[in-house]
């Protein structure tokens, strides 16, 4: 009797993950419908929390159909945040290289002159300025003709300062940058990380719902386990600890379903 609890429980509960695999691929619109995280340029400190993006976790991601990413600008006049800071994390692809998964700062336009548009800027209260040819034009002055050197200050929870050239650039797209402001103090079109703006074409899609650790096993799999020990040394501690209570409590409600039936059996008797 106890062993057909349980079984019935592990039925349920694969029954009800492949149901959510299933929920989950449609709502996501993106396959795979997740990305492991294998290094720590979104994390905020040196072990891993929940709620923030570090290495080992999973990360369940939502097409930009169905999710227009919001930048940091915008999210910070907005209130808008995800994963512990203002505006969306993006996924985006790189030619020939790992796809690279950062927050997204800024949009800019061009304006086919050799100026760009900084989209919500006309509302952003952040400190921010444009050099060019000496001249300075700050807010809330003309985002909308931006050239020379984009400076923005106190970005994030570490309070980054960081520019870029805008000279460099061409077309419309993201600035980008990682969280963490031990290994990401620049824009990563300024740091080699990507060349050029992020345009709307290479971007997969916005990071929507973290599993913290899940990933873990597959960084393992893969020989990447350095960058467990190196930047998350917690994350199996907790993997292994939520893997054991999900155990536990499928056992637990085996135990529980037989003394029910134990109870019927004895009233029955009666």
């Amino acid at each position: 009797m106890r062993k057909n609890a349980v079984l019935i429980v592990a039925i349920i509960a694969i029954a009800a993950v492949l149901g959510l695999r299933v929920a989950v691929n449609e709502m996501s619109g993106v396959s795979p419908p997740f990305t492991v995280v294998d290094s720590q340029s979104m994390q905020h400190s040196h072990d891993s929390e929940v709620g923030i993006i570090d290495t080992g976790d999973m990360i369940l991601l939502r097409d930009t159909s169905k999710h227009e990413p919001v930048t940091y600008v915008e999210g910070y006049s907005s209130g808008y945040r995800m994963f512990g800071e203002y505006g969306d994390v993006i996924v985006y692809e790189r030619p020939g290289q790992n796809q690279v998964i950062h927050r997204a700062i800024l949009y800019l336009e061009s304006n086919g002159d050799g100026t760009f548009t900084g989209r919500g800027l006309e509302s952003y209260t952040g400190k921010w300025s444009c050099h060019d040819s000496g001249t300075d034009t700050s807010n809330p002055s003309e985002p909308s003709k931006l050239s020379g050197t984009l400076e923005m200050e106190n970005i994030g929870y570490g309070g980054k300062k960081v520019s870029i050239d805008l000279s460099v650039l061409s077309g419309s797209g993201y600035l980008t940058m990682g969280d963490n402001a031990d290994t990401n103090g620049y824009f990563d079109q300024g740091s080699g990380i990507t060349s050029g703006l992020v345009t709307d074409d290479r971007v997969k899609a916005t990071a929507w719902k973290e599993i913290p650790w899940a990933g873990s096993v597959k960084l393992i799999m893969n020989g990447n386990d350095g960058a467990l020990n190196s930047w998350a040394p917690s994350s199996l501690g907790y993997l292994t600890a939520a893997l054991a209570t999900i155990f536990m409590t499928i056992i637990g409600i085996g135990f529980a379903l037989d003394a029910l039936h134990l109870r019927k059996a004895l009233k029955g008797g009666h």
